[in-house]
């Protein structure tokens, strides 16, 4: 009946939501086999590409910021950035602008304007390199020093971490070293209870952070009501379909 779907609208509308970290967020990785591949290049990267000069050099409206978090690691739960300061400049001479892939998705879009921005304002020329979700999934995309992308798993666990990084085309960029331990650790820990290859798995990320070929940069807040219903805010704006108004009981 009519009092009751209005009942229930005002009960939803009055239910305390909860506020929790995607498993998962945005990153840069370096190019093992681009133009920043040197420490000089990817300390100088470390620097100069914070989270928040990103944002403040895109076009994202400020109240966009609710729905994010800084990284410093690719999980919530990792904190493996470190940080960087006084790096020289080390573009001099470089003779042809970097590249910077990515795929169509509104918030990557805007950031890469962020990331080129800043780059720019160290007399770096960028251009971005931007291609659909399934070109860019298909590893046939070619000739990127810099590689900006996002990912989210449904639990922090070994079948949800592996459904994303055995396919990802962005991980295979990095070392061929460390391409190979990433697939020995699979091979050696995948069979094994979940306490032992996620601690693995954050050992080998922990690793490339501090190495500097991956730089996290943001995590996004989900929301959710309560009492075991959910909704996902402002997913339409990450470029997903909006759940906005899907929840349930």
């Amino acid at each position: 009946c009519i009092r009751d779907r209005h009942t229930h609208q005002a009960e939803s509308i009055n239910k305390p939501t909860e506020r929790k970290l995607e498993q998962g967020g945005c990153f840069l990785l370096i190019d093992s086999e681009g133009h920043c591949a040197d420490m000089h290049w990817r300390r100088f990267l470390n620097e100069v590409l914070q989270p928040l000069d990103i944002l403040r050099r895109s076009q994202l409206t400020p109240n966009y910021s609710t729905a994010l978090a800084y990284a410093t690691g690719m999980l919530p739960d990792w904190n493996h950035r470190i940080i960087d300061y006084g790096q020289p400049n080390p573009s001099f001479g470089n003779n042809r602008p970097l590249v910077l892939a990515t795929f169509e998705q509104p918030e990557l879009s805007e950031l890469a304007r962020g990331i080129v921005a800043i780059l720019q304002q160290h007399g770096i020329s960028c251009q971005i390199k931007q291609v659909s979700w399934l070109e860019f999934m298909s590893g046939k995309v070619e000739g990127a020093d810099l590689w900006l992308s996002n990912f989210m798993i449904d639990f922090d666990d070994i079948y949800s971490a592996l459904s994303w990084m055995i396919p990802d085309p962005v991980l295979k960029h990095l070392p061929q070293e460390m391409t190979q331990s990433l697939h020995l650790l699979i091979q050696q820990y995948s069979q094994h209870e979940n306490e032992r290859f996620m601690p693995a798995i954050a050992r080998w990320f922990m690793r490339i952070t501090q190495q500097r070929w991956l730089l996290p940069l943001f995590h996004h807040w989900l929301d959710y009501e309560s009492d075991s219903a959910f909704t996902w805010r402002d997913l339409s704006t990450l470029g997903w379909p909006d759940f906005s108004q899907l929840w349930i009981e």
